[in-house]
């Protein structure tokens, strides 16, 4: 009798231990969506800037065109710095889910501008436009892989329903093939298509969300248990 109840607490503790490493997650998520978020204003503040300009110079363009690449040091920056916290105090479980988000997130944008600026252009000589799409269709299907894994680890059905509902709606946006006018620069419209536009809302508020619901859920099940 004594080793049963020895053993439900080790069990109740493990659970507990886990659920609040997860809630730490959500913030992890949180900051990944806030960054992308900012860096999305950032560049629509940035196109209003240059369209009230009569000359545009060179390194204005600069300027705005690496707004993602500093959002992904940003991003990388909030990964090392939740991976060390976990490193420090988290259990094998939430340390799998960050690293697997990690690698897909930050190794999957760094495999995915590389085999296309490197391979797929150079090698094949497919148009700029297909390149981008491609690439972005990549991005958003390690977020979605990363959104499955992560339910599947912490046995969560609106995570991984959520994720079925992303893949199903972003391929109707790419078979309607629609773009969306962002913004004027000089008489140029700055278009978007509709699936990247849910791609970047996905990546923004999306993230937000996602934080948002497993700091909550990681915390009632906590206190449940």
């Amino acid at each position: 009798m004594y080793n049963a109840e020895q053993d439900i607490k080790f069990i109740r503790e493990v659970l507990n231990k886990t659920q609040r490493d997860i809630s730490g997650i959500g913030m992890c998520f949180i900051w990944l969506g806030i960054i992308n978020l900012f860096g999305e204003v950032l560049k629509n503040v940035g196109y209003a800037l240059i369209n009230a300009q009569k000359e545009i110079s060179g390194f204005q363009w600069k300027m705005l065109r690496s707004i993602d690449a500093i959002s992904f040091i940003f991003i990388c920056i909030i990964f090392v710095i939740y991976f060390g916290k976990l490193f420090r105090n988290g259990n094998d479980i939430s340390k799998s889910i960050l690293k697997i988000w990690g690698i897909l997130l930050l190794g999957g944008k760094v495999f995915t501008k590389l085999f296309i600026n490197l391979a797929l252009q150079k090698q094949t000589g497919v148009t700029v436009e297909f390149a981008t799409t491609l690439g972005k269709a990549f991005s958003f299907l390690c977020v979605i892989i990363a959104l499955t894994v992560l339910g599947i680890l912490i046995h969560d059905k609106l995570i991984c329903g959520g994720a079925l509902l992303g893949i199903i709606i972003y391929c109707l946006f790419l078979n309607w093939g629609q773009v969306l006018s962002i913004t004027q620069i000089h008489g140029n419209s700055v278009n978007m298509y509709f699936y990247d536009v849910f791609s970047v809302l996905l990546l923004s508020f999306g993230m937000i969300l996602l934080g948002l619901y497993v700091r909550i859920s990681g915390r009632k099940k906590s206190g449940n248990s």
